[in-house]
């Protein structure tokens, strides 16, 4: 009976196992990024890996990137002259460096390889940021200015469209000041893909707060754009019910909220007039304050210009905390999303890369 008893507890364990190592490779693994076999988006694989320290498991997935994938419907993004040649690994930042065949690629084989490594790589612990060299000097965009260190909030996409059917815009993004009264520009780069209105990457960059430690959130993190309507140079925003409300701890006075709101959409996508509304009724007074019964332009006079220290500290925060690059607000027609506190930003197609 003891014999019938182990082989039964056996079998179960072998049948079990298979199981256990997926479920390990959900929760404790990795997604390695690749792209489908016509290259027009990213994919993802399950992978758990092997390496014990830092330096080993980021060699593993540096590797793995560049392995054929399992499946026939994926293909690896690196192309096979691009050679990652070393890394280092600073304070969670790291740099990957690479050989000059990385400037043969065109923009979008480049933005998905771009793509497929830093979202790769971000999920490591002992990775917060990625960096690209290009023979010992920073990747570079089209304007010459250095992309900087990445995020995997640095490409947007809409439910896995494409990321060769991406814009780029550099967004003019306005916030609270320290104040709570006035608003103050902060520009953000940002390559979104082409299935999403403009108008609706706007208020979700809005919705993520600011980079500038400076400046204050003007709507609760909880907020959701629930519609974006667009005719002619006029907007109409739904949002829920939590923009409704202020943040806790926040002293951002409701003027403020609304017109970061309202002057972010007529400098980033050309409007005159926004209206808003709250889960679908107009007929409402944001916060107790202002009447959204009529649509609103921008608000020059609420804006503040930061001083010339600040704005010098601001660059320098950037260098390390974000992208930076042009301060065009034209969109481009290849593209990816990049962060700036500086209203001097810009990124993806690099310098000398095919178009």
């Amino acid at each position: 009976m003891k014999k019938i008893i182990c082989l039964l507890i056996a079998a179960f364990i072998a049948i079990c196992l298979p199981g256990c190592e997926e479920s390990a490779s959900e929760k404790g693994g990795y997604q390695v990024y690749y792209t489908n076999k016509d290259r027009t988006k990213l994919t993802h694989e399950g992978y758990t890996p092997k390496g014990q320290s830092d330096n080993e498991l980021i060699k593993e997935l540096i590797d793995r990137i560049a392995t054929s994938p399992s499946s026939s419907e994926q293909k690896s993004a690196k192309p096979e002259n691009v050679v990652c040649t070393g890394f280092v690994l600073d304070n969670k930042l790291l740099t990957l460096e690479f050989n000059s065949a990385y400037k043969e690629m065109d923009n979008i084989s480049e933005v998905l390889f771009r793509a497929a490594a830093v979202k790769t790589l971000v999920q490591l612990p002992c990775v917060d940021k990625v960096a690209f060299n290009i023979e010992g000097n920073p990747l570079r965009d089209y304007v010459d200015q250095p992309v900087g260190a990445m995020t995997a909030d640095t490409f947007i996409d809409n439910q896995g469209q494409g990321i060769n059917s991406y814009q780029y815009a550099s967004l003019p993004l306005y916030f609270a000041d320290s104040s709570g009264q006035k608003i103050m520009k902060e520009m953000r780069n940002v390559h979104y893909s082409s299935n999403t209105a403009l108008e609706r990457v706007v208020l979700e960059q809005l919705i993520k707060g600011p980079v500038n430690s400076r400046l204050q959130a003007v709507m609760p993190a909880d907020t959701k754009v629930l519609s974006v309507t667009v005719k002619g140079t006029s907007c109409t925003v739904n949002f829920s019910g939590s923009f409704n409300k202020g943040i806790d701890g926040k002293n951002v006075q409701p003027d403020a909220a609304l017109y970061s709101v309202v002057n972010s959409l007529c400098d980033s996508c050309n409007l005159t007039e926004v209206n808003i509304q709250i889960d679908g009724e107009s007929q409402i007074t944001y916060r107790d304050t202002i009447s959204l019964e009529n649509g609103f332009g921008r608000n020059k006079d609420i804006i503040v210009v930061a001083d010339t220290s600040q704005k010098a500290e601001d660059t320098a925060a950037d260098d390390t905390a974000a992208d930076t690059g042009g301060s065009s607000t034209v969109p481009d027609p290849q593209a990816e999303t990049s962060v700036s506190a500086d209203p001097s930003v810009g990124i993806d197609k690099i310098q000398g890369g095919k178009n």
